[in-house]
């Protein structure tokens, strides 16, 4: 569907390495923890994968083959170019399509999900359960999720996080949320403060900088980069009340 904001959105972020927070540090660690739990040459989705940045760290990391599928048709090109001529283009399967429901991906045939920041946009409770029919018995999901750190968050991050996305949890009823859809909590990792900065909000904060001057009053390109924006500011302001946590999980 032609929807000009969220192609603003999508544009704000091409060329990033990141289009959300997360830092290939710790990504890297929880794909090495989980790595004696898997196969030797997994079969991996990436869900929601951007740019595919993710995608060619797990297929490094964890030796298997990593189908990455996002909407955006932008963050795939970006892909495409990556793997052009790259040393892992023969395991990393970029796919425009729907995460809820990926292309290319077999019922009950993938050892590991992916997911960084993506699943609030088809919902926790859907995504669980669509995704579990695509894990191999005993195969493992990860994803990360925005979470109130807090019970008593301040009156402008609980206001701010009633518009922007009204389904934001604690990490306790995330990890009862996906006890209840058939898994099995491993463990959960924060993504750290200092990586919402140096991993997305200050490459981000440079792009605005350079789209802003060409976006006209009252456009979704101005909108999107204003909501960035005060994304950031909020963050600053009230980042200890939430953020993004891992949730590792393993198919019961």
């Amino acid at each position: 569907m032609h929807d000009p904001y969220i192609e603003a959105l999508i544009r704000i972020h091409e060329g990033l390495p990141r289009k959300g927070p997360g830092a290939d540090a710790l990504s890297r660690a929880i794909a090495d923890r989980i790595a004696p739990m898997l196969p030797d040459r997994p079969e991996i989705a990436d869900l929601g994968c951007g740019n595919g940045h993710t995608a060619l760290l797990l297929a490094d990391r964890l030796g298997g083959r990593v189908t990455a599928v996002d909407f955006a048709e932008p963050f795939i090109d970006e892909l495409r170019r990556t793997l052009d001529g790259h040393p892992l283009a023969s395991r990393v399967t970029p796919r425009l399509g729907d995460m809820g429901d990926p292309p290319g991906v077999a019922e009950a045939g993938l050892d590991l999900i992916w997911s960084e920041g993506a699943l609030f946009a088809i919902g926790v409770e859907t995504g669980l359960a669509a995704w579990k029919r695509l894990l191999k018995p005993g195969g493992l999901l990860v994803f990360s999720e925005a979470c109130w750190f807090t019970d008593r968050p301040s009156d402008a991050a609980a206001a701010f996080w009633a518009a922007a996305y009204p389904d934001i949890q604690t990490e306790a009823v995330t990890v009862a949320r996906a006890e209840r859809a058939g898994y099995r909590r491993l463990f959960t990792e924060r993504l750290s403060h200092e990586a919402w900065w140096t991993s997305y909000f200050d490459p981000l904060r440079a792009r605005l900088d350079r789209l802003e001057p060409e976006a006209a009053s009252d456009s979704p390109l101005a909108r999107a980069i204003a909501d960035a924006r005060a994304e950031q500011e909020m963050y600053r302001r009230h980042g200890t009340d939430y953020g993004y946590t891992f949730f590792v999980l393993r198919k019961a």
